[in-house]
């Protein structure tokens, strides 16, 4: 039995959430019974890894968040609909769940995709009815250009918007309809087959076509094909319901089935190995003596107190939280006591009430009555905690909150772990004050490896960053800790993708660049442009961000401006923002991002000598005003028109006679501001028209050239 199947049988159950019975069997297609809660999964002996592990992701999300109830009973609209819709639901809360699921749906479609599992290839996607279209979108939106009218993205708005089965089914409900119609009316427009002379047919319009006796009936919910033969013994289709079809959802299952390995008969369940936990989990004192020494070599290295700030930023929290905490407790403990209440039986024997004895021959309740209270169940909460890059941006975040629910915890006294998976703990240690590497323990531990068993990787290891069994000071001084490092995750910012025609020259940039990858292309011709952002796409799966920045700068006369020289200039500054905008325009879409274009002052002011230069940046200035009213309102669109920025090809380009610093003093006294502008003030300012704060900036060529285009050059 191959190994994918105990491996995918693990993923599914860690996706879920909970010990699934998972299955691997020889049948048509997965399935998730809700009731005994058995996912069943076919054996897909063809599909590679990512392929797998996006059908397991799609399946696990119908187990997540699919009710069972019979939605028949209402809304009357075929199962098709309903799971195009379902489909987008499912997978929109699997990637908002499982961050990193999100690259492996844009992989997994992309490969079936390529392999043209969804039946498109030839043909045009524009005569697909809506159903097909929007499950196209929704599953690899990211690989073609599919095009709405304004009526049918008010539908596709509606199934993005989905939060629960209710929602589900009024959007198929309306698509459905859609589809109906839209079907009814192509009808309608239909040609009416000529007769044997070639003439326009006697039959009247309105003249059902006779059925043939296996044809589907009416109501059925399927469709056949009624053939009409005409002279040249051509054969027209004519659908003989009126029923509209997925048909790339039926090609789709369709090819599914042929990755299925028809010859295996085996059901094949996975077992999860003992182990010794000694050997998994890294103690919380190793781990915080290990910070501490790196922190420790950060303040001995550094004259300024670099975690002062950050240090006071979590007294201020820790501050600010107690009233939530304190409404948390509060809760607790009344629907503590209330549960206890609810709980407790009253005993009317045992212990004699004296002050009744002289009522007993008219009082029979001559019994204290004694209160029971149950011992309650003693609860405890384990915390995983997402420990990876991919959560930089939301860490800060989520660390406060779980520091919120741990002050909860020890102000009720319930005993608590915080782990997180790690595969770098068993590396070799580094002694920050000596610059030694010290070979660890050791740590060598055998996990016996045999058919359907959960192999654990010997470098696996769970960190348990933060515990009860600390005293007070302690866990804050540890809470510090984490508090620092989220911190620094956040300040590292954005995953980024760098573009260059030189993947070496790119990856020499980006060495100082944390949590980047290199894009390289051509973005100068189209094909590198959607090389680019398929770059990008494929590793982070979402792109949030573009900013288009390549550029040449050429300077020649009027005269000696070749049409090498021209195209040259144009394809890198306009070409390249045209259609590195066109590619990533489906994926800005999704998470409503925004594009920020790098003109120049030159796009605004014209300069001698520099007349393709000038053009190209005039034509991104007045690109940007098309694009930002045309993407509007899903995606926000500005430009950025900079001056001259000092940087080392700034300042050996306007040397004088060789002379660096002359020129560079030359060019701060052509400014109002008597300086140029810096490479750090060009982010900030991009930042700035990329971010929610400029939320409501739309269109705009922003200047950043220290007052040159109203002053004096």
């Amino acid at each position: 039995m191959a190994v994918k199947h105990e491996i995918k049988s693990q993923l599914a159950k860690l996706l879920a959430t909970e010990d699934l019975i998972v299955e691997h069997k020889n049948c048509e297609t997965a399935c998730f019974n809700v009731h005994t809660r058995v996912l069943t999964l076919p054996m897909w002996e063809k599909a590679s890894n990512t392929v797998y592990d996006l059908l397991v992701g799609h399946e696990v999300g119908h187990a997540l968040f699919t009710p069972d109830e019979n939605w028949l009973e209402k809304v009357a609209v075929p199962p098709q609909f309903v799971n195009v819709v379902e489909d987008a639901r499912i997978e929109k809360l699997m990637k908002r769940k499982y961050m990193g699921l999100a690259k492996t749906f844009f992989k997994g479609y992309q490969e079936l995709n390529d392999e043209d599992f969804f039946s498109i290839s030839g043909g045009d996607v524009d005569d697909f009815n809506l159903a097909d279209r929007a499950n196209l979108y929704f599953k690899i939106g990211n690989f073609l250009n599919i095009k709405f009218t304004e009526e049918e993205m008010a539908i596709i708005r509606m199934i993005e918007g989905c939060d629960d089965f209710d929602d589900v089914l009024l959007a198929a409900e309306v698509l459905y309809k859609f589809c109906k119609k839209e079907k009814e009316e192509k009808v309608d427009d239909m040609p009416m087959p000529s007769s044997e002379m070639g003439g326009e047919s006697d039959q009247p319009a309105n003249m059902e076509v006779e059925q043939q006796e296996d044809a589907p009936g009416e109501g059925s919910g399927e469709s056949g094909q009624q053939e009409i033969t005409s002279q040249g013994d051509q054969v027209a289709s004519s659908p003989l319901s009126d029923e509209p079809e997925v048909q790339t959802a039926d090609s789709l299952q369709g090819n599914l089935q042929d990755l299925i390995n028809s010859e295996s008969m085996e059901n094949v369940y996975v077992e999860i190995p003992k182990v010794d936990l000694k050997y998994i989990i890294a103690e919380n004192r190793d781990i915080h003596k290990e910070i501490d020494a790196w922190f420790n070599h950060q303040k001995n290295n550094c004259s300024l107190s670099i975690f002062e700030t950050v240090d006071e930023e979590f007294i201020k929290f820790k501050r600010n939280a107690q009233k939530e905490v304190n409404y948390l407790v509060k809760e607790f403990e009344c629907r503590k006591a209330a549960d206890s209440y609810a709980r407790a039986t009253t005993a009317r024997t045992g212990v004699l009430d004296t002050s009744k004895l002289h009522t007993y021959k008219y009082n029979e309740d001559l019994f204290k009555k004694v209160s029971v209270i149950p011992d309650g169940k003693n609860h405890g909460l384990i915390f995983i905690l997402d420990w990876s890059g991919s959560m930089s941006r939301v860490m800060l975040d989520t660390i406060k909150q779980l520091y919120n629910l741990i002050w909860f915890c020890k102000k009720v006294s319930i005993p608590f772990e915080v782990y997180a998976f790690t595969n770098e703990w068993k590396k070799p240690e580094y002694n920050y004050e000596t610059g030694d590497v010290i070979n660890p323990a050791d740590f060598t531990c055998s996990y016996e490896k045999k058919e359907n068993l959960l192999a654990i990787s010997e470098h696996f290891s769970l960190m348990n960053l933060l515990t009860s069994k600390t005293n007070g000071k302690q866990l804050e001084h540890q809470m510090i800790n984490i508090w620092r490092i989220a911190k620094a995750f956040s300040n590292e910012g954005a995953l980024i993708g760098l573009n260059g025609r030189d993947e070496r020259v790119v990856k020499e940039a980006m060495k100082d660049v944390p949590n980047s990858i290199s894009a390289a292309g051509d973005v100068s011709k189209v094909s590198g442009c959607k090389k680019a952002v398929q770059s990008v796409l494929g590793q982070y799966g979402r792109l949030d961000i573009l900013i288009n920045n390549a550029g040449i700068f050429e300077k020649h006369s009027i005269e000696d401006t070749t049409e090498e020289i021209w195209d040259s200039v144009m394809n890198a500054n306009i070409k390249s923002v045209q259609f590195c905008t066109k590619e990533a325009i489906p994926a800005l879409r999704k998470v409503k991002g925004s594009i920020v274009n790098i003109a120049s002052e030159s796009g605004l002011n014209g300069y001698p000598y520099t007349t393709a230069y000038c053009a190209s940046k005039g034509a991104v200035v007045n690109l940007t005003r098309a694009m930002a009213m045309e993407l509007a309102p899903d995606v926000r669109v500005n430009a950025l028109c900079p001056g001259v920025v000092e940087t080392d090809m700034t300042r050996a380009g306007f040397a004088i006679n060789g002379d660096e610093e002359e020129g560079i003093r030359r060019q701060h006294e052509a400014y109002p501001l008597q300086r140029i502008g810096t490479l750090e003030e060009a982010a900030a300012a991009t930042l700035f028209l990329a971010s929610s704060d400029a939320g409501f900036i739309n269109g705009v060529a922003l200047p950043m050239e220290g007052g040159a285009t109203i002053g004096k050059w």
